[in-house]
């Protein structure tokens, strides 16, 4: 829009001329406005009120129509002390019997009580030093397995050096799946499995390298005395350093194959082999050099350096089998280590581990077992308290759990349905029986502007709430609803049954279609009607399932063929939320249209009024010159 010179010579209000002059469009405008505000705002009171519709469908609806909705049971034993069971709709009406021969649970290892006072900080070594029974815990391989046994089986290992501390044990327990703790007050260590059972037994065992293993290794490692490495350049210490690493970690039939090249040149070797024979050649050079024995005059004093090594590395060779030994972890409180069998050893602090078990019964004969305390079978669920073993005798006692039709839950389920469906019904109702909000439209800015926030609060308010008066979907819908639970099922028999067969009844007129239970004690206005629904249900449950699965499947099937996908409608929405977006889209481009309708027209008569302005202008400059030439001729 062009930049106009605002009555600067006529004196005019060019800017109140040229907004009454587009008048006409900005009235268009605002009528955009008004259509986009309440699109958005009907849209929003749609997807409240789907959202509850919605969830009745599903909770409600859905539910009720589903004959194992109404087939609850209740499940009573005859002693809480050792049973607590629940029954499902597939369990069977009658006595059950229960003897309980074990209870699961899970693995304990409470260790022995320790010497010193030590926190999570303090290190392995410490223990060693101040617990004088047993072998020293640093060079120890620990290793957790849990699931032992099991395809699931799991094991971690922590080799035990000086710096270890006690937190680093508690953290490779916990790695393997295990509950781990130190308690500083007891002074023991504490592990148990996460779960009961006997697949989730576990093990702690440790291993201990032997002296043969480990002085053939330190002959290796020391190939080259101290001095002897302190004369290396940095570069021969790293290739002495690898060298040796080599050979310590190197497979045993790799190592004799090196060795056997020393005496065999033309003997082939693998890459792995290869590395080994390289690395021994590296250390007996370093030797060699450092001795001053690179002369040929002494190929003897070599061939002794070469011979010495090679007897080094052959008994390192040797020792690798023999590498392992049963350790020790009484230094820990757990003993020889622990294999998932009891241990209760005699005096106070002492070691005592508690074995998984599998829980064990036998329900109406037949015995079976379970991880867990929980056993589910033919619909009934036992939870497991305590075995039934009778002290005096050692037999098992029966146990009786009695299972029976559950009417109550039914009636409460009913119950609560027609609750909810009143309260949604309510909510339709009054948005569609809303009082009309004739003459309110949505307020401008400036209508804002002149009045309060309270006001501006109260009108909106009374527009949004007429907004689904008389909406023909939401009247639809609550007709659709209110004839499925009018509707009535037949048996094979013939006979039908509605609604009110069972005391389930409208009220008055004014209430637009709620429901009310006759015998209802929630229900003051009925509460002193005879109830028929739970009669019904004490006399023939089965009926009355089959008669209103049959009627909750029409509302059902009704709210389905509602909130079905169409070209104006989304899936599971009960609106035409399509239809909005698209009327939004729709007036959202009428509303860009006018606006430019609007900065065209301004436009145009801005630069009218500007073109006048500069005329003006000029016919003012000329008359002024004029007058001053006239005036000079008078004055001559």
């Amino acid at each position: 829009m062009g930049i106009g010179l605002s009555g600067m010579i006529s004196g005019l209000d060019t800017d109140s001329i040229v907004n009454a002059m587009v008048g006409g469009q900005t009235a268009k405008k605002t009528k955009v406005d008004n259509k986009i505000t309440l699109n958005k705002w009907t849209t929003s009171a749609w997807s409240d009120l789907n959202k509850k519709i919605y969830s009745f469908y599903t909770d409600f609806a859905s539910k009720l129509r589903l004959k194992s909705a109404y087939q609850t049971k209740t499940a009573e034993s005859s002693d809480d002390t050792k049973i607590k069971a629940t029954a499902t709709s597939s369990a069977a009406v009658g006595q059950h019997t229960v003897k309980i021969k074990d209870v699961a649970s899970s693995q304990y290892v409470t260790g022995a009580k320790l010497s010193g006072t030590y926190t999570q900080e303090t290190r392995i070594a410490q223990l060693d030093a101040e617990n004088p029974s047993g072998a020293n815990l640093v060079g120890q391989t620990i290793t957790f397995t849990t699931k032992a046994g099991t395809a699931d089986e799991k094991k971690t290992t922590i080799t035990v050096d000086q710096n270890t501390k006690i937190k680093d044990v508690i953290a490779a327990a916990k790695e393997a799946g295990l509950s781990a703790s130190y308690d500083t007050n007891q002074k023991r260590f504490f592990f148990s499995s996460a779960d009961s059972g006997t697949d989730n037994k576990f093990t702690i065992t440790s291993t201990a390298v032997t002296s043969e293993y480990a002085n053939a290794k330190s002959d290796v490692v020391n190939a080259l005395d101290a001095g002897e490495v302190e004369t290396l350049s940095d570069v021969d210490k790293d290739i002495y350093n690898n060298a040796v690493s080599t050979i310590l970690s190197a497979d045993k039939d790799d190592i004799a194959a090196a060795i056997e090249k020393f005496t065999d040149p033309g003997k082939s070797l693998s890459d792995e082999q290869a590395l080994i024979y390289d690395a021994i050649i590296n250390i007996r050079d370093l030797k060699v050099t450092g001795a001053g024995l690179t002369s040929p005059d002494n190929d003897a004093e070599i061939a002794a350096v070469e011979s010495e090594l090679l007897t080094k590395v052959e008994t390192f060779k040797n020792s690798i089998d023999n590498r392992d030994q049963a350790g020790d972890l009484t230094k820990m409180g757990l003993g020889t280590g622990i294999t998932g069998e009891n241990i209760d050893e005699a005096g106070t602090g002492s070691l005592v581990v508690r074995k998984a078990n599998d829980a064990q019964v036998i329900i109406d004969g037949a015995t079976m077992t379970s991880s867990t305390n929980s056993i589910t079978a033919n619909g009934l669920t036992i939870n497991l308290l305590n075995t039934s073993v009778n002290e005096a005798t050692g037999e098992y006692d029966e146990v009786t759990v009695t299972v029976g039709k559950d009417t109550t839950s039914t009636y409460e389920l009913v119950k609560n349905a027609v609750k909810e469906y009143n309260n949604l019904i309510e909510e339709m109702g009054k948005l569609y029986y809303a009082d009309s909000a004739r003459g309110y439209d949505p307020l401008t800015a400036e209508q804002k502007e002149s009045m309060t926030d309270e006001e501006v609060e109260q009108w909106e308010n009374k527009i949004k709430s007429s907004l689904l008066r008389r909406d023909s979907t939401l009247g639809g819908l609550m007709s659709a609803m209110r004839s499925a639970l009018q509707s009535t099922y037949k048996d094979e028999e013939g006979n039908e049954y509605s609604l009110t067969t069972y005391g389930i009844v409208t009220g008055n007129y004014t209430e637009r279609g709620k429901l009310h239970i006759y015998g209802n004690t929630d229900d003051p206005v009925y509460a002193s009607n005879t109830d028929r629904l739970q009669a019904a249900l004490n006399e023939d449950p089965d009926k009355v399932m089959n008669a209103l699965s049959g009627i909750f499947t029409n509302l059902y099937t009704t709210l389905s063929d509602k909130c079905g996908k169409t070209s104006i409608s989304s899936a599971l929405t009960f609106y035409n939320d399509k239809q909005y977006a698209k009327d939004l889209d729709r007036y959202q481009k009428d509303l860009e249209k006018v606006n430019s309708r609007i900065d065209d027209l301004k436009d145009k008569y801005y630069k009218q009024f500007t073109a006048m302005e500069k005329a003006l202008a000029t016919l003012q400059s000329q008359s002024s010159s004029l007058a001053q030439m006239l005036g000079q001729t008078v004055t001559k």
